[in-house]
């Protein structure tokens, strides 16, 4: 008897979100599952009562799954015990959201508790990058600060398709490429790694004329002293690190700029793990950083979705409404993704 009481629960669900067609345009597209709102009149349901009779309907059926929570129950005995439930007013609250957003009643009821506030800030926030709403919830992520704002952040991917809708060139010039760091000799302070003392000129890297490269065995006293004594800074070779560097031109700006992002970049913002450049412990020695393990395990993939990000704010910020990643966010406001 449950089961035919749950089969005729289903039916009755299923009947009501069927669409309905009238000749005041009212339209349904199959293949986006969306509705048009064109007209008060054309909304699928129309009163609220018809919310509540669904819900009820959809409490008894199998769909009711996507609206299951626990909450914690104290029994007779004065015990706490933990209990699922769905509760009808979740299910009305998702019906028409998912009804403001653009969704179907069975989308809406398919996605169930994940629709909330957070999930409408996600797809307004993708309607204005041109994303529609099932991809802005899944690429576009919401997040809570611990003054209880919400915050919204970016795939790395939508990133990269703002940046390649206003550019006219995004080249990725290397990818986790092996570099020297290199260090000032005269106070030994860290400088950078190879590619912001280098450019290049033509197929060779050349370096800045600010900085002279002393090198061991090859550099003599005499030449040393005349390029301190010229205001060069003295530079020299000390251990290695990997680069990820990005070319954006933005003609229509005027921009045509190369970011670098490097592993030694990541271990002086606390990401990956290694010695730091420039913090020494109390025995004047580099600190060791741990890192993240996203980072730790997936470098390649991160400094690319790093400087991504990074030249994406500055070439294309206002296509991108200076919006960070999914990991940017996280380590700014160190929590999880909801």
């Amino acid at each position: 008897m449950d089961n035919i009481n749950q089969e005729n629960s289903m039916n009755e669900a299923e009947n009501a979100l069927k669409p309905v067609k009238s000749d005041n345009s009212d339209t349904y597209n199959k293949n986006e599952e969306s509705y048009s709102n064109n007209s008060p009149s054309n909304s699928l349901i129309k009163k609220l009562e018809d919310f509540d009779q669904l819900a009820e309907a959809i409490i008894n059926s199998n769909y009711a799954k996507a609206f299951e929570k626990n909450i914690k129950v104290v029994t007779d005995e004065g015990a706490t015990k933990i209990e699922t439930v769905v509760e009808k007013s979740d299910i009305v609250a998702a019906l028409l959201l998912g009804q403001e957003l653009g969704f179907s009643p069975m989308a809406a009821i398919t996605l169930g508790k994940q629709l909330s506030s957070k999930s409408y800030l996600a797809v307004q926030r993708g309607k204005s990058l041109g994303l529609d709403p099932m991809t802005s919830l899944s690429k576009v992520y919401s997040f809570t600060n611990r003054n209880g704002d919400i915050i919204t952040a970016l795939d790395v991917s939508i990133i990269t398709k703002c940046i390649i809708e206003v550019c006219d060139k995004m080249e990725y010039i290397r990818d986790y490429e092996y570099s020297r760091l290199y260090y000032n000799m005269l106070d030994n302070s860290y400088v950078g790694h190879e590619y912001l003392v280098k450019s290049l000129k033509g197929s060779e890297l050349a370096l800045n004329p600010k900085y002279f490269e002393y090198i061991k065995d090859v550099t003599s006293p005499e030449e040393l002293k005349k390029a301190i004594k010229e205001g060069r800074i003295p530079i020299i070779a000390k251990g290695n690190t990997f680069v990820t560097s990005v070319r954006l031109v933005r003609s229509s700006k005027g921009i045509d700029k190369i970011f670098h992002y490097s592993i030694q970049d990541a271990i002086d913002a606390g990401l990956h793990r290694g010695f730091h450049s420039t913090k020494k412990d109390i025995k004047n020695n580099p600190i060791y950083v741990d890192g993240r393990d996203n980072w730790n395990n997936h470098p390649s993939t991160m400094l690319r979705n790093r400087v991504t990000s990074i030249a994406g704010r500055v070439v294309a910020g206002d296509r991108i409404q200076g919006g960070y990643s999914f990991d940017e966010a996280s380590e700014i406001i160190d929590i999880t993704e909801d």
